[in-house]
Protein backbone atom coordinates (compact mmCIF):
# COMPACT_ATOMS: atom_id res chain seq x y z
CA UNK A 1 0.00 0.00 0.00
CA UNK A 2 3.18 2.27 0.50
CA UNK A 3 4.68 2.02 -2.54
CA UNK A 4 1.26 2.71 -4.61
CA UNK A 5 0.71 5.56 -2.51
CA UNK A 6 4.13 6.67 -3.35
CA UNK A 7 3.36 5.89 -7.02
CA UNK A 8 0.35 8.11 -6.68
CA UNK A 9 1.82 10.74 -4.74
CA UNK A 10 4.64 10.96 -7.54
CA UNK A 11 1.83 11.24 -10.08
CA UNK A 12 -0.49 13.55 -8.61
CA UNK A 13 2.82 15.81 -8.26
CA UNK A 14 3.40 15.43 -12.15
CA UNK A 15 -0.81 15.43 -13.10
CA UNK A 16 0.06 12.28 -14.64
CA UNK A 17 -4.16 11.28 -14.28
CA UNK A 18 -3.71 8.09 -15.89
CA UNK A 19 -0.77 6.93 -13.72
CA UNK A 20 -2.42 8.18 -10.64
CA UNK A 21 -5.52 5.95 -11.60
CA UNK A 22 -3.57 3.03 -12.04
CA UNK A 23 -1.78 3.52 -8.46
CA UNK A 24 -4.77 4.46 -6.81
CA UNK A 25 -6.02 1.04 -7.93
CA UNK A 26 -3.29 -0.82 -6.89
CA UNK A 27 -3.95 1.01 -3.10
CA UNK A 28 -6.93 -0.28 -2.77
CA UNK A 29 -6.34 -3.89 -4.58
CA UNK A 30 -4.64 -4.29 -1.11
CA UNK A 31 -7.10 -4.72 1.48
CA UNK A 32 -9.96 -6.34 -0.93
CA UNK A 33 -7.70 -8.97 -2.30
CA UNK A 34 -6.52 -8.75 1.90
CA UNK A 35 -10.36 -9.90 2.62
CA UNK A 36 -10.71 -12.68 0.26
CA UNK A 37 -14.13 -11.70 0.01
CA UNK A 38 -15.49 -12.58 -3.55
CA UNK A 39 -18.73 -10.54 -3.11
CA UNK A 40 -16.53 -6.99 -2.56
CA UNK A 41 -14.50 -7.96 -5.46
CA UNK A 42 -17.66 -8.66 -7.63
CA UNK A 43 -19.25 -5.36 -6.58
CA UNK A 44 -15.79 -3.34 -7.39
CA UNK A 45 -15.95 -4.72 -10.52
CA UNK A 46 -19.21 -3.74 -11.74
CA UNK A 47 -18.66 -0.06 -10.34
CA UNK A 48 -15.51 -0.17 -11.36
CA UNK A 49 -16.47 1.95 -14.98
CA UNK A 50 -18.06 4.86 -12.76
CA UNK A 51 -15.19 4.98 -10.30
CA UNK A 52 -12.82 5.37 -13.23
CA UNK A 53 -14.71 8.33 -14.66
CA UNK A 54 -15.77 10.21 -11.29
CA UNK A 55 -11.67 9.66 -9.97
CA UNK A 56 -10.58 11.16 -13.46
CA UNK A 57 -12.06 14.01 -12.94
CA UNK A 58 -11.16 14.15 -8.95
CA UNK A 59 -7.35 13.37 -9.89
CA UNK A 60 -7.71 15.98 -12.24
CA UNK A 61 -8.27 18.50 -9.83
CA UNK A 62 -6.33 19.49 -6.55
CA UNK A 63 -8.61 18.20 -4.60
CA UNK A 64 -7.05 14.87 -5.39
CA UNK A 65 -3.92 15.64 -3.66
CA UNK A 66 -5.94 15.09 -0.68
CA UNK A 67 -6.11 11.17 -1.03
CA UNK A 68 -2.51 10.84 -0.50
CA UNK A 69 -2.75 11.80 3.17
CA UNK A 70 -6.04 9.81 3.64
CA UNK A 71 -4.39 7.18 2.13
CA UNK A 72 -1.43 7.50 4.73
CA UNK A 73 -3.98 7.51 7.52
CA UNK A 74 -5.70 4.26 6.33
CA UNK A 75 -2.04 2.64 5.84
CA UNK A 76 -1.57 3.69 9.63
CA UNK A 77 -5.01 2.47 11.02
CA UNK A 78 -4.38 -0.78 8.78
CA UNK A 79 -0.58 -1.10 10.59
CA UNK A 80 -2.02 -0.73 13.77
CA UNK A 81 -5.15 -3.34 13.47
CA UNK A 82 -7.49 -0.64 14.04
CA UNK A 83 -9.96 -2.14 11.93
CA UNK A 84 -13.47 0.49 12.38
CA UNK A 85 -10.73 3.35 12.23
CA UNK A 86 -9.26 2.04 8.77
CA UNK A 87 -12.83 1.32 7.41
CA UNK A 88 -14.15 4.52 8.69
CA UNK A 89 -10.82 6.44 6.90
CA UNK A 90 -11.39 4.17 4.03
CA UNK A 91 -15.13 5.42 3.84
CA UNK A 92 -13.75 9.09 3.92
CA UNK A 93 -11.79 8.57 1.26
CA UNK A 94 -14.34 7.31 -1.08
CA UNK A 95 -17.04 9.64 -0.11
CA UNK A 96 -14.80 12.25 -1.63
CA UNK A 97 -16.33 10.81 -5.07
CA UNK A 98 -19.86 11.59 -4.22
CA UNK A 99 -19.78 15.41 -4.91
CA UNK A 100 -18.13 14.38 -8.50
CA UNK A 101 -20.48 11.71 -9.00
CA UNK A 102 -23.88 13.20 -8.01
CA UNK A 103 -22.93 15.95 -11.01
CA UNK A 104 -22.30 13.70 -13.50
CA UNK A 105 -25.05 13.18 -16.13
CA UNK A 106 -26.83 9.72 -16.08
CA UNK A 107 -27.02 7.40 -18.76
CA UNK A 108 -30.02 8.68 -20.37
CA UNK A 109 -29.01 11.78 -19.86
CA UNK A 110 -27.12 13.85 -22.48
CA UNK A 111 -24.84 16.54 -21.70
CA UNK A 112 -25.79 20.17 -22.53
CA UNK A 113 -21.83 20.66 -24.38
CA UNK A 114 -22.75 17.74 -26.07
CA UNK A 115 -25.74 18.27 -27.44
CA UNK A 116 -25.83 19.28 -31.74
CA UNK A 117 -27.95 20.36 -34.74
CA UNK A 118 -28.61 17.00 -34.88
CA UNK A 119 -29.93 16.44 -31.33
CA UNK A 120 -32.06 19.25 -31.43
CA UNK A 121 -33.79 18.24 -34.41
CA UNK A 122 -34.98 15.06 -32.99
Amino acid sequence: MREANARFANAMTRDDVDAALTADADFHSVPVFASANDAIQNVLEQYTPVLRRVERLRFSSLSGRNSVAQHDRIIELCEAGDVEGAVLATRTNWRTLLDLLEGLPSDDETPKSRVTSNDAAD
